[in-house]
């Protein structure tokens, strides 16, 4: 028999500011907070990359309370938009040269940054090591003498496999659920807009849009792969590439054209 009885918390701070000067307009989204529970998902692996099937110990949940595989702690954004004062219909430069206002005039541009903290994972092995008689259940192994949570390598290296050792056959290991902090995220996307008036009644107009997302080509790192979050293949053989970023969360920059014509 399986049954859905267990637990989730969320706490959280939101913090929220805007801003109105002339044609500049800006918001700025703050949260910080933290999701946990004893299990993230009843379909385990499918929904999550490091979700999983069942509970550690269905007579004690507390074993498998952590935070949950969606956690972000930091979630901030900020967006603006600015209507550059100059050509027809703007503060400036109505009674400029047809080329002046052709070039410098009715620019909008605008943008958003987004920047937050990456979920966390679980290092874990899927034999039978704590004797429970299944395998359907990941297990966690223990922190080697003298490491902590803090494992980061490098960029593309989210632990080090040394970091952890095999509890004793027939216990279960140390190292909480999602006790690691995956690679957090960080994207820029600006968008410039030039309006024109294809008529001198501007009852037709048009607009010429330059999008770009990803501006600056930040790579953003995605969490490992539940085979490189496994770090015993076996008792006896450890996984080479335990901890291994093998892909990103985001694409490389991209930009993209539109023209709206409005009548």
């Amino acid at each position: 028999m399986k049954v859905a009885d267990g637990e989730s918390f969320y706490h959280a701070g939101l913090f929220g500011a805007q801003s109105r000067l002339g044609g500049f307009r800006a918001q700025l989204s703050y949260t910080y907070g933290t999701s946990i529970d004893d299990q993230s998902s009843a379909l385990g692996r499918n929904e999550f990359a490091n979700g999983q099937a069942r509970t550690v110990d269905p007579y004690n949940r507390l074993l498998n309370r952590g935070r949950s595989d969606f956690d972000i702690r930091h979630n901030l954004s900020i967006n603006f938009t600015y209507d550059i004062p100059y050509g027809t219909g703007r503060d400036h430069g109505a009674d400029g040269s047809a080329v002046a206002r052709a070039l410098a005039g009715g620019w909008t541009i605008s943008g958003i940054l987004s920047a937050q903290s990456g979920i966390p994972v679980s290092p874990i092995y899927t034999f039978d090591q704590d004797r429970d008689a299944t395998t359907d259940n990941e297990q966690r192994p223990n922190w080697a003498a003298g490491v902590g949570a803090t494992t980061r390598v490098n960029d593309t290296q989210l632990f080090d496999p040394n970091a952890f050792v095999l509890p004793p056959v027939g216990s279960r290991g140390n190292v909480g659920r999602n006790a690691i902090d995956g690679p957090g995220l960080v994207s820029f996307d600006p968008a410039f807009v030039k309006s024109l008036f294809l008529d001198r009644g501007s009852k037709r107009s048009a607009q010429l849009r330059i999008e770009m997302f990803n501006a600056f080509n930040r790579v953003n790192f995605a969490i490992p792969s539940i085979a490189n979050l496994t770090v015993f293949n076996s008792p006896t053989e450890r996984n080479a590439t335990a901890g291994q970023i093998t892909s990103t969360s985001t694409p490389a920059r991209q930009v993209q054209l539109a023209l709206r014509v409005l009548f």
